[in-house]
């Protein structure tokens, strides 16, 4: 393949400044969970605490702590900020473009830059979620197992449970008996001891912090993590297995042209005979499973990204014969593209310098196509994902607007939520990191008055009424609460972002 090469280390600056673009800003302004993370996070910063998770004061079993554990040293290395809170997630997703690079067995850094180059990676890569993390020990494990350094790979299997739970070991597990089938090795597996000195190191590396953990809180633990977050989910219908396959295809976005392109190709067939074994082993258990789970959404699929990668690389030189084919579906997608950017500046959604960026990029990621140029693709997709992300963040930011406003108003003041502690989905983690001031949490009634005679700020979302008479409010103005982007209404109406539809009203107030 005539690409000429790009160096690890290069790839690895590249995708720092790329995917660090943004990073000052909220991050996309209605996520759910990471709202939750933050919070947790904050909170165990504050107590000094590294074992057990606490929301709201209590112990919260909702995920095992990594999650919490890098965001923690994130802020303790950058300062307490959301600069802090997402780069370790940037840092996740270079080491992920490390490991799917040197799978894939060729000098060029592509297949990692192609991972980048997606928008689920632009997403999981700059929020302080799962996923990235789900995806790099996962892929580590496999690198570690082909290599046939079994202890270390079982080692890193264990450290995955501290992420999202059991789960994803197993399905590791389950995938490395399937290659032992396929390859009818299976025997000698079994009768392997380093395999089975690795299992049970993996093991009692894997369950130790939940016996730590349940040492203290056992009853917490059961009931929230393994009663609430895994068995009732096996119950929970969330989507169809076309909506979960679909949406896995549209996050494979911008680099998904170039992908299908190469499927019918010679070269991808070579491909296949080569790597079947392989492919087939990482990505069918994991596929199988969260296809027939009840509880359906695209971030499960996010761990069979690299399977594409890997199999764009491997059969690129076939891109070359369906490049004129990958150029006329980039162009007409990069059209459509550039109309909708057109609407959000026009709407006001992103300023007219991110629009002359946009413009300007969209016709050489299509010409990249055009001339099958596999590490023009790679790196226009990086650019572009880059592009959306610093879009995203700017809606963040005008979210936050009414909220800074308040802040340099009343520097002084001491701001908290009026909010019921049952509402775990609140965004006092979010918001502090991003403003970089911590927003107390208060209950109704006594506190907030207290509150307010300390001098204190209060914020009171649209449904809650000032608890006393003879306050100062301003309005905080801003996207509603947990509701996508209006894709259908912006498109059909040009539906600008000061359209009253589409906010809720917030009032910060002080005596």
């Amino acid at each position: 393949m005539k690409e000429g090469f790009l160096s690890r280390r290069r790839a690895w600056i590249f995708l720092f400044i790329c995917y660090a673009l943004g990073l000052w800003g909220l991050s996309v302004p209605l996520t759910g969970d990471q709202k939750t993370y933050l919070t947790i996070a904050l909170e165990m910063r504050e107590r000094g605490a590294w074992i057990i998770p606490t929301l709201f004061g209590e112990p919260n079993f909702l995920k095992p702590p990594l999650q919490y554990w890098a965001t923690l040293i994130g802020w303790a290395v950058f300062g307490f900020g959301l600069w802090g809170a997402l780069l370790p997630s940037v840092l996740a997703l270079i080491g992920v473009s490390d490991v799917v690079d040197r799978i894939s067995g060729g000098s060029r850094a592509l297949a990692g830059v192609f991972f980048a180059g997606t928008l689920a990676s632009m997403t999981y890569g700059t929020t302080a979620q799962m996923e990235i993390w789900v995806v790099l020990f996962y892929c580590w494990a496999w690198h570690l197992w082909w290599q046939d350094r079994i202890l270390p790979a079982f080692i890193v299997t264990g450290m995955m449970s501290w992420i999202k739970g059991p789960l994803y070991p197993v399905l590791w597990v389950l995938s490395i008996v399937l290659e032992a089938l396929i390859d009818r090795r299976f025997g000698s597996l079994l009768r392997s001891r380093r395999m089975w000195t690795g299992l049970v190191t993996g093991m009692v590396i894997g369950l130790s912090w939940y016996f730590l953990a349940a040492r203290t809180h056992y009853r917490e633990m059961m009931e929230m993590f393994f009663l609430r977050e895994n068995l009732s989910k096996a119950s929970t219908s969330h989507g169809t297995p076309w909506g979960l396959w679909g949406e896995f295809i549209l996050t494979l976005f911008p680099v998904l042209f170039a992908f299908v392109a190469v499927l019918t190709t010679p070269e991808f067939r070579e491909a296949w005979k080569r790597n079947r074994n392989r492919w087939v082993a990482y990505s069918v258990i994991p596929a199988v499973f969260f296809t027939l789970f009840p509880y359906r959404v695209n971030t499960y699929l996010y761990l069979l990204t690299p399977i594409v990668v890997w199999m764009l690389v491997d059969a690129g030189e076939g891109f070359v014969r369906r490049a004129r084919w990958a150029g006329w579906a980039a162009s007409i997608s990069g059209a459509g593209l550039l109309f909708f950017v057109l609407r959000m500046v026009t709407g006001g959604w992103i300023g007219p310098a991110l629009g002359v960026g946009f413009a300007a990029l969209i016709p050489c990621w299509a010409l990249a196509h055009f001339r099958g140029s596999l590490r023009g693709v790679a790196l226009t997709s990086v650019a572009l994902v880059s592009l959306i992300r610093v879009a995203a963040v700017g809606i963040g930011e005008g979210d936050l607007a009414g909220l800074r406003t308040a802040m340099e108003l009343w520097p002084e003041g001491v701001f908290a939520y009026v909010m019921p502690k049952e509402d775990i989905w609140h965004e006092v983690g979010m918001v502090s990191a991003a403003t970089g001031r911590r927003i107390q949490v208060l209950g109704a009634g006594g506190d907030a008055e207290r509150h307010l005679r300390a001098g204190g700020v209060l914020i009171l979302d649209e449904n809650e009424s000032p608890p006393a008479g003879g306050l100062r409010c301003l309005d905080w103005v801003r996207l509603r609460k947990r509701v996508k982007f209006p894709i259908r209404e912006f498109l059909l109406r040009g539906l600008p972002v000061s359209d009253p539809s589409l906010h809720r009203v917030f009032k910060v107030c002080r005596s």
